[in-house]
């Protein structure tokens, strides 16, 4: 990351550091078509503990990242080491009757975070990639494929039951960055940078078709914002 000095930032730093829940979690909205309604869920967290890891040598900021690791911690599903789901196991919404399965995009996001502030030794990053990821690589097209989609990049949900099942383009950027962390050669590191580049070209300046290249982002800006953040990690 580039240096910022921290005067001109600090006030809108505080109030970001003070924005922080009880539970860890930083909030956010969920939006209905009648209502909105208060969320607290590790995958938007774990996007705020990035950007405040910029951050991390000032003393409030460090303890925020602390209280947010703890929540990534309570995402991660028991018996299960190294899978994470977007909400902690205890504490899934009441207004979401589906309880999420663990997927690739929290998992790599949180991995990485656990990892770079030692909740997690680094050898953990490989055992996620070649352990809990590897299982759930597209191995083959099919007719349904989308023109982009390339072999082995990763579908979004780590459940044997569904198998194959989405590929988010912005879940593979994440991916990719964990990868490059880990320090492991695993396979569908260049199909999944082959596979960005064909999408974007697909997609063109049109936002209804950049929008289907992450079904499950909120925002085509999110493909953008990830790939940022890859580029950082040094990806």
């Amino acid at each position: 990351w580039p240096r910022i000095d921290m005067t001109t930032i600090q006030t809108d730093l505080e109030q970001v550091v003070a924005s922080q829940l009880p539970s860890g979690a930083f909030p956010s909205t969920v939006h209905f078509a009648d209502r909105h309604v208060a969320d607290e869920n590790g995958f938007v967290t774990a996007l705020v503990l990035n950007e405040l890891s910029r951050f991390d040598e000032d003393a409030l900021v460090r303890q925020a990242i602390e209280r947010g690791l703890e929540f990534l911690v309570r995402c991660e599903v028991p018996g299960r080491d190294g899978h994470f789901c977007f909400y902690p196991i205890d504490a899934h919404p009441v207004w979401m009757t589906t309880r999420l399965r663990p997927d690739a995009d929290d998992t790599a996001l949180f991995a990485v975070l656990l990892a770079r502030y030692g909740r997690r030794p680094q050898s953990f990053l490989a055992e996620v990639v070649n352990t809990v990821l590897s299982p759930f690589q597209m191995l083959y097209l099919s007719e349904r494929s989308k023109p982009w989609y390339r072999c082995p990049v990763y579908f979004t949900w780590l459940d044997e039951r569904l198998w194959p099942n989405d590929i988010d383009c912005c879940v593979n950027v994440n991916v990719l960055t964990l990868i490059h962390r880990s320090g492991t050669v695993a396979a569908g590191r260049p199909e999944i940078v082959a596979m960005i580049h064909r999408a974007l070209d697909l997609a063109g300046e049109s936002i209804e078709r950049a929008t289907i290249l992450s079904p499950w982002y909120p925002h085509p800006i999110e493909l953008y914002y990830a790939v940022h953040k890859a580029v950082h990690s040094g990806v």
